[in-house]
């Protein structure tokens, strides 16, 4: 379990132009204890206390009624208070989004995330691989009565189709009498189409 002993952040949100809106926050959290990946058993387990700080920058643009881009960036750091890594705390984040919504019940999308390289282990020997996707989709609603509505719509995910590790873990892990070997485990990613 998570126990809060700093948690703290500053905010401040800009309109510079009508239509533009900046977001920069700063934010720091120490824990007294850090929930890890146990391997052997595939649960969580309480290590020791940690410490994170960061920011974000965010950007909304809405140039026209219909029209919508925001995009967001965070830079984070994330260790033990005996100076090692929380093993795969993200380090640099982003993502971002055009949306297009028509008054006739369309709208459409294309979106970027993106999850930089981070730690695989506290001791900083092995590195989990970040990623870059791209997803676009459409949506349709029908107005059936007065709160009544009938979505349709379809995702494609992944649209580039580019190899990527959704889920990564470095553990020592083994059986009984079998050698301690390390292993960096991975689920790869693929393109999928979403219908409803």
């Amino acid at each position: 379990m998570r126990d809060c002993r700093i948690p703290a952040h500053v905010c401040v949100n800009v309109y510079i132009v009508p239509k533009v809106e900046l977001t920069f926050t700063y934010w720091w959290l120490n824990l007294t204890s850090e929930l890890v990946f146990n391997g052997d058993d595939g649960t969580l387990e309480p290590s020791g206390a940690s410490r994170r700080q960061g920011f974000e920058f965010g950007i909304k643009v809405r140039p026209f009624d219909w029209l919508t881009y925001t995009g967001n960036v965070t830079q984070t750091t994330a260790e033990f208070f005996n100076g090692n890594a929380v093993p795969l705390a993200p380090r640099v984040t982003a993502f971002s989004d055009l949306t297009a919504r028509f008054p006739w019940g369309l709208s459409a999308s294309v979106s970027m995330r993106y999850l930089g390289n981070r730690w695989a282990d506290d001791n900083r020997f092995q590195t989990a691989r970040g990623y870059t996707l791209y997803e676009a989709g459409a949506r349709y609603r029908y107005k059936l009565g007065p709160t009544t509505f009938i979505d349709a719509f379809v995702n494609i995910e992944n649209l580039l189709n580019v190899d990527w590790r959704e889920a990564q873990f470095y553990n020592t892990s083994r059986l009984k009498g079998e050698p301690i070997n390390p292993i960096l485990g991975t689920r790869r990613g693929h393109r999928r189409f979403r219908l409803g």
